[in-house]
């Protein structure tokens, strides 16, 4: 057990470098240090994945649950308090695993081969457009 959360946590590191990258290219002086703003918008992005899967559990209440829709408009309109809670326990969390070992994570991602890079490059740019895909299509489920 152990090693599989192991394994996802090294995915989230591996994604965490190549936000690092990213942010690198695009800030040529950030304010703020790179692997920073990196680790902010990691968990922004994080926050939306949970925050998908919570909207998809209000459909499921609804479809196989038989709530109505004022239910649903409950269900997700009274929850903000439990959103800002997550992001807030994601922004406290989220230095503590990757800003703080930073250093370690880029030295060690820094050193793949080419074809790793570009698999990792692949990787990332999947993760983040499927969270965003998946984050607007629940919204359209919901309407």
């Amino acid at each position: 057990m152990m090693g599989k959360v192991k394994n996802k946590m090294s995915l989230f590191k591996e994604l965490y470098y190549w936000m690092c990258y990213y942010v690198q290219l695009v800030m040529k002086h950030p304010y703020m240090g790179v692997e920073w703003i990196a680790c902010t918008f990691f968990s922004f992005v994080r926050f939306f994945n949970f925050l998908t899967l919570w909207i998809i559990f209000g459909v499921i209440l609804k479809v196989v649950g038989g709530f109505n829709s004022d239910y649903m408009e409950y269900y997700i309109g009274e929850s903000y308090p439990l959103f800002f809670i997550i992001i807030l326990i994601l922004v406290v969390i989220d230095p503590f695993l990757f800003y703080s070992k930073r250093d370690q994570i880029i030295t060690k991602y820094k050193q793949f081969s080419p074809k790793k890079r570009i698999v990792g490059k692949i990787k990332f740019w999947i993760y983040v457009i499927l969270t965003i895909l998946l984050f607007f299509c629940t919204l359209q489920i919901t309407q």
